[in-house]
């Protein structure tokens, strides 16, 4: 057999050959790809092998719940997306180091499955909630000094302020009855506080430490206005001004003017608008009044019903011993 039919008779195997491996080749089926693949982690790695991801089931996490956790180039955690083992959803971002938390976001936190974002900074923070009792927004220093808004659920905002140690306070609110303003001193060294009612009444109260060195101020839509400053009162309205100067226990030693507080004998006289200067003992018995008023005995004792005279003295004198 010549040269040229040998290679045209090998040329005739090799394509035969071919055809054969091409048609077993196409005869023979993928394997199937798995539908469901399961595991208790899995890990995000690079070309040399370091780990740069971890998808994790719950009890993998620290956080009691499934969670995929996100390394830096140290091996750091630095950022944090899953469950806790209460069901609540948490987004965590820590600082490059992986030890200090910088941002995170919870929702579904209890009480009331609420929102909540928080920052941190150099040992400042700031944080924003939103759930089933309100609305708030607060911002905090290392320090104590505090700024906090807040709308509640029945829809009234406040606006908080603390000072430095948490000492000096502010609030401001706008309550069902109206605006409320108030303002406390270091160490609680005094408080003032401010409202303004529904009705249109107005009041301003300030009150020095332990409760002493109070005074006040009131007015009302009916024309009725009280000043009191320790233990003097200053009253007007309905055309009966009048001044009260009170004791330590409470009882009226001072009145002037047209008042119903003046003396309880004036009072149950019927004499209560009548203008005059009136001065009391310690049982709130008028000792000294002009013009003289006369009112009946309330006890044993009793008041002289004749009546007093300008400058005169009570004849009711306590029994003498036998």
């Amino acid at each position: 057999m010549s040269r040229g039919r040998w290679l045209v008779a090998l040329a005739f195997v090799c394509v035969v050959v071919a055809a054969a491996a091409l048609a077993y080749g196409a005869g023979k089926a993928e394997p199937a790809a798995p539908k469901v693949v399961r595991a208790q982690v899995f890990e995000l790695v690079d070309p040399s092998g370091k780990v740069w991801g971890r998808l994790s089931a719950p009890g993998k996490t620290g956080e009691g719940g499934a969670g995929l956790v996100l390394f830096g180039p140290h091996g750091k955690d630095r950022l944090f997306v899953g469950l806790r083992g209460n069901g609540e959803a948490l987004i965590r971002l820590r600082d490059a180091s992986g030890s200090k938390s910088m941002a995170q976001i919870n929702v579904g936190r209890p009480p009331g499955d609420a929102a909540h974002l928080m920052l941190w900074h150099r040992g400042e923070r700031a944080e924003v909630t939103c759930g089933e009792y309100g609305s708030s927004v607060m911002l905090l220093r290392p320090d104590g000094t505090l700024a906090r808004t807040s709308v509640d659920s029945s829809g009234m905002p406040a606006l908080h302020l603390v000072g430095e140690n948490s000492e000096a306070e502010a609030m401001l609110s706008v309550q069902s009855e109206g605006p409320w303003l108030t303002l406390q001193g270091r160490d609680r060294a005094g408080v003032i506080d401010a409202r303004v009612g529904s009705s249109g009444e107005m009041s301003l109260a300030m009150i020095g430490k332990g409760g002493g060195a109070q005074a006040g101020m009131s007015t009302y839509p009916n024309g009725f206005a009280h000043l009191g400053v320790g233990k003097v009162d200053l009253r007007s309205g309905d055309g009966s001004p009048s001044l009260v100067m009170y004791d330590d226990e409470g009882k009226t030693r001072v009145a002037l003017g047209k008042t119903v507080i003046a003396a309880p004998q004036a009072v149950d006289a019927g004499l209560a608008s009548e203008w005059s200067l009136l001065f009391s003992d310690e049982n709130e018995r008028v000792i000294w009044s002009a013009p003289p008023i006369s009112v009946p005995a309330h006890d044993s004792c009793g008041v002289d019903g004749g009546g007093h005279k300008p400058g005169a003295v009570s004849e009711c004198e306590p029994e003498g011993p036998g």
